[in-house]
């Protein structure tokens, strides 16, 4: 599997990552409780991963962080940043404590699975940081929220959730309103959609950029405003883009730099072809005849 988006462009260190300018992503892990068709790092899982997708070294994140004083926020990922070993997590988090940093945030699939076995290291990580601390969750159904979420939850975690938009899975806005509105009961807030990030062999999943807008677009018609603060997003090489709008004249869907590689571009606004599931600049999307396109 390839790298979707070019993430081996932005590793300062052996599982260390720093795309946008105030937040590095650090591999904790290398293994997770799935391993979903569609997910764009699964390169992680198989022997032909790039030399630089591996489990972070506590004393390159020290480092680093000590040499880049603009870094608030450290994303801590895999992989599962949950199953990573205990000791090993208390020694990255307490490197951590030592610099000037707003927030950790943990991304996890495994905390809505397995919520009550994983509620000791949630509790434990609580204990050990001084700092504002995210959980950031991955559901792409309501029947995957627990009830009892919300009250496992240390009260130190603010909790979000991104879902990847899913042809056949998830296509569908009264699925996703039943997601939205089963998160926010037990306290999780619905943070980002994404437009299913294209690699070879998920074709069967991904939407046109319309029809995803058009979806999101109908499920905010179902929502109050307080239930629709999530942004509709794609994640890729040149940063975090936020789809905001179909064009008539001339056709296309416009683009939004929500997070960009080059922080000059942060606010621009491009327009694309509103038939694409990707960009076109370029990027490895899926292989056709050989070649990868952009195009389903």
């Amino acid at each position: 599997m390839h790298d979707a988006s070019n993430e081996k462009s932005n590793y300062v260190a052996p599982g260390v990552q720093h795309k946008y300018d105030q937040t590095l992503v650090v591999f904790v892990s290398k293994t997770c409780n799935d391993i979903c068709d569609w997910c764009f790092r699964s390169r992680l899982f198989n022997k032909n991963e790039h030399e630089n997708d591996q489990i972070a070294d506590v004393s390159d994140v020290d480092n680093y962080l000590s040499e880049h004083p603009e870094i608030q926020s450290v994303l801590l990922t895999g992989g599962d940043s949950l199953l990573a070993e205990d000791d090993y997590l208390r020694k990255m988090i307490i490197v951590l404590n030592k610099h000037n940093l707003i927030s950790i945030r943990f991304g996890s699939r495994v905390a809505i699975q397995k919520t009550e076995s994983i509620r000791p290291l949630l509790l434990s990580v609580a204990s050990w940081t001084k700092h504002k601390l995210y959980l950031v969750t991955h559901s792409v159904h309501a029947d995957e929220v627990p009830d009892n979420f919300e009250s496992l939850i240390p009260n130190e975690f603010t909790c979000l959730n991104q879902t990847p938009v899913l042809k056949g899975i998830n296509d569908d806005p009264a699925i996703l309103k039943n997601l939205v509105l089963k998160l926010t009961e037990n306290n999780i807030e619905p943070y980002y959609f994404f437009q299913c990030r294209a690699i070879e062999g998920n074709e069967k999943y991904s939407l046109t950029f319309k029809e995803g807008y058009l979806l999101i677009e109908e499920l905010k018609k179902r929502l109050s405003g307080i239930h629709k603060r999530f942004r509709y997003v794609m994640s890729c090489d040149v940063g975090k883009l936020e789809i905001i709008s179909l064009s008539k004249s001339p056709d296309g869907v416009h683009l939004k730099y929500h997070q960009s590689k080059n922080s000059n571009e942060h606010g621009k606004i491009d327009l694309v072809d509103m038939d694409a599931v990707w960009l076109n600049n370029n990027e490895e999307v899926f292989i056709a005849d050989g070649k990868y396109s952009a195009i389903k």
